[in-house]
């Protein structure tokens, strides 16, 4: 797990002590803890045909009573197609226990090369907050081949910066 600097400075920012203007204070730390423990990178894949996990992008929290979990994906994918006339088109999405959200937790990127381009890239951005019952719960997000007749794509990528896939998860007590 990779620990990013942004989130440990605003730990480090908070120490127990400064009152953040209209939250509560308590669980702002709580949460920041939290996204803390969450936040990751993933390693990578390569989606040919079916929903794939991305690897390194999915992360169990056992979720606490009167809260909600705010949750944020992001990173690239890159088709492999090599002439002006290929293409990938690739479907991201957000899974929580092994089920897809259908309401603004997913994204289809279309990647078309062109004549003087070809094995370009497009990124994802995904946020959604779920309302869960209290418990352990898994987030993942996966990728699948979103058209047949596409090139392969690669999705994240755990060296290449500009693909490099995170997801973050953060507990908001109410």
């Amino acid at each position: 797990m990779r620990v990013f600097a942004a989130v440990a400075s605003a730990l480090a920012a908070c120490p127990g002590g400064a009152e953040i203007a209209g939250t509560n204070e308590a669980a702002e730390t709580r949460a920041a803890a939290h996204a803390l423990d969450a936040r990751i990178v993933a390693n990578g894949a390569s989606v040919t045909s079916g929903n794939a996990l991305i690897l390194g992008l999915a992360q169990t929290i056992t979720v606490p009573a009167n809260s909600v979990v705010h949750v944020h994906s992001d990173g690239g994918v890159q088709s492999t197609g090599a002439t002006s006339t290929s293409y990938s088109v690739v479907d991201i999405g957000l899974f929580v226990d092994g089920v897809v959200s259908s309401s603004a937790g997913q994204r289809r990127l279309s990647i078309a090369n062109t004549a003087a381009l070809s094995q370009l890239i497009a990124n994802w951005s995904i946020d959604r907050t779920y309302a869960l019952p209290a418990g352990s719960h898994t987030f993942e997000v996966r990728a699948v081949n979103g058209a047949s007749g596409t090139s392969a794509a690669n999705v994240s990528s755990g060296s290449a910066p500009q693909l490099m896939g995170v997801l973050t998860v953060t507990v908001i007590n109410k």
